[in-house]
Parts: C-alpha cells; sequence; structure tokens
C-alpha cells in the first residue's frame, strides 16, 4: 500500500499543491514545517467478499498557521480526489485505482500547541484486486 500514499503524492505535487519531503509528506508531519501536508494510509473499509476489489483507506491532513491557507488547502485536494475514477492515472502495484470518494467533508481539528491549524479528509481507494 505504499506505492498508493506515493502515488497520490506524486499527483498531488503534479497539481501542485505541494512538493514531496519539502512540505509534501508521507506517513510524518515534521514539526519543523509549520505549513505541511501528510499522506497516510489509515487502514481500510471491510472488503466485499463477493468482488475483487481493495478498498484501503488514505488521511491527508494539513497543517498551516493560517486558518484560511489550510482550509483553502485542504479543499483543493478534496476537489483534486473526491469522486475520481479511472480518468485518474494512479495505480498500486499494477492495479488500476478504480474510483477515490471522501468518506466525509474535510474538517478543522484545531490548533497544535505551536497554534498551527489542522484540517483532515479521508478517503477510501477502490482497487481492482
Amino acid at each position: 500500500m505504499a506505492r498508493l500514499v506515493e502515488n497520490i503524492a506524486t499527483y498531488l505535487q503534479a497539481q501542485g499543491i505541494g512538493t514531496k519531503a519539502t512540505d509534501l509528506f508521507i506517513g510524518k508531519m515534521p514539526d519543523a514545517s509549520d505549513n505541511a501536508i501528510m499522506i497516510d494510509q489509515s487502514g481500510g473499509v471491510t472488503p466485499d467478499k463477493y468482488l475483487p476489489i481493495k478498498k484501503p483507506t488514505v488521511q491527508i491532513s494539513v497543517r498551516n498557521t493560517s486558518y484560511t491557507t489550510g482550509l483553502d488547502k485542504i479543499t483543493a485536494i478534496y476537489a483534486l480526489l473526491h469522486q475520481k475514477g479511472d480518468d485518474l492515472a494512479l495505480e498500486i502495484g499494477g492495479v488500476d485505482v478504480m474510483r477515490i470518494d471522501a468518506m466525509g467533508e474535510p474538517g478543522h481539528l484545531g490548533q497544535d500547541d505551536s497554534e498551527r491549524h489542522i484540517f483532515s479528509c479521508n478517503f477510501v481507494v477502490r482497487l481492482r484486486n
């Protein structure tokens, strides 16, 4: 599944959302970065025993010193990924992404100890097995 989050990071970078290892990170959000994005695998939903489809989930978090800028960033990510299907060139281990759907609207989680705003959105990714 690591390839899935790496491919999402590459896609978001290509769309101008961030730069990998600068302000776009996989599986971690360095404390030194005030304005950062983290992409992490967050498990999955119950598999369908009749269809050969995997459904891992991905959480994307945005941290920013500005509430408005952070909200704009997570909203842009939501718009880029929610309800995307086969037209989105992502794959994991050679398996095509059938569809990506947000599990809910992006939300503000509050501020951390350094008063940076944190936003999050979870996505379910349907993969051909």
